[in-house]
């Protein structure tokens, strides 16, 4: 039997099931055995392919830890003193929400190239940093550790992508957990203290969760407003419903579309009371649909008030969103005959009082706590 033939026959196998290391061969005259690996090999195990790190750490990264991620769907990592069989831990750049086979997630784009890493949240008190902690992925200009202080986080929707430790201290895979232990991130208490808050929950939106009341995240002006509160004795769903909606009777219509960054800010007047300011604008605010009218009105019972202030009236409009200013409403006096204003009174501030009773209430009153 020809050696190099089966030889080949092998390699070809396992470079079919693996796409995140490339081969380089010195000469094409020589034999598969002297392929050269220009990125460490994925793990030999039986099952999906998955990168085998040396390190979450910054300073204690090797050049073999760099990553090409670019247009890739996923990441699949173990280390080296993973539990034999494992499976790795996933990450991936983004869920879409609309899917077709084989394509769950949004590519990696073309500048995530270099580490991933840990790191406790940068913005939080010594007592919460370990609690944001998560999993960010360092672009550098080479694939040698020492450019990590001269590259950039990736970024999603403006803001930085991650992973947060809250995630794998709920999911079934070990591997991160294991690794994060072994490297004294974390100890056995942290992950205790995280599984106590978050509960029976099995996914965490990373942009989602707040650790603190002037942090950032994502809005979209065409769609409902849900929220979570990583707050100290639990975590706490903040359900904000159509905020973004014009509101007439039991009908609601979304005016407008494009996205943001936004945060809450306590009132100037009202201690009691929560604004959202449009911190930044991502997608362009434009008309629904381009149309001026908006998207047909649709009733959906009682618009769910959710602890949001309404205008006496019951009915009121959403004012365009502006970058840099506090999201308005407009109140619309109806006419007596049809659902349909034939009115319209002054803009105020959008707010949510403290006071709210129910989930709400316990959420926005965790969420002031944390400061």
């Amino acid at each position: 039997m020809n050696t190099s033939r089966v030889l080949g026959s092998r390699i070809s196998g396992i470079l079919g099931n693996s796409r995140c290391f490339k081969i380089i061969r010195k000469s094409s005259t020589k034999s598969p055995r002297d392929s050269e690996l220009v990125e460490p090999p994925l793990s030999k195990e039986i099952g999906r392919p998955r990168r085998i790190l040396s390190t979450l750490t910054p300073n204690l990264l090797r050049t073999e830890d760099f990553l090409d991620l670019a247009g890739k769907r996923r990441l699949r990592v173990s280390f080296p003193n993973s539990k034999k069989g494992s499976a790795g831990f996933q990450f991936h750049y983004e869920r879409l929400t609309v899917h077709t086979p084989n394509r769950t997630f949004t590519p990696f784009p073309d500048d995530a190239r270099g580490f991933l890493y840990f790191a406790p949240h940068p913005a939080l008190p010594p007592h919460l940093a370990i609690y944001g902690a998560s999993f960010r992925f360092r672009c550098t200009p080479d694939r040698l550790p020492s450019s990590f202080d001269a590259g950039y986080d990736l970024r999603l929707h403006g803001l930085p992508w991650q992973t947060l430790l809250l995630q794998p201290a709920i999911t079934g895979s070990p591997i991160l957990r294991e690794q994060l232990l072994r490297e004294e991130h974390i100890t056995t208490q942290t992950l205790a203290a995280i599984r106590a808050r978050i509960g029976t929950r099995t996914r965490i939106a990373p942009a989602l969760m707040l650790f603190r009341l002037n942090q950032l995240f994502p809005v979209h002006f065409s769609r409902s407003l849900t929220l979570d509160v990583f707050g100290l004795d639990r975590v706490h769903h903040l359900a904000l419903g159509h905020i973004f909606a014009n509101h007439i009777g039991t009908s609601i219509s979304y005016p407008f579309e494009g996205s943001a960054l936004a945060r809450f800010e306590r009132s100037d007047t009202n201690p009691n009371v929560l604004h959202l300011r449009i911190a930044e604008t991502l997608e362009p605010v434009s008309v629904f649909g381009g149309s001026t009218a908006g998207p047909p009105r649709r009733s959906r019972g009682p618009p769910p008030k959710f602890g949001v202030r309404v205008p006496d009236t019951g009915y009121w409009d959403i004012v365009r969103p502006c970058a840099g200013e506090l999201l308005h409403i407009r109140r619309v006096i109806p006419s007596l005959s049809e659902l349909s204003p034939n009115s319209l009174g002054s803009t105020e501030p959008w707010e949510i009082n403290l006071q709210s009773m129910g989930e709400n209430g316990k959420a926005l009153r965790a969420l002031v706590a944390l400061g």
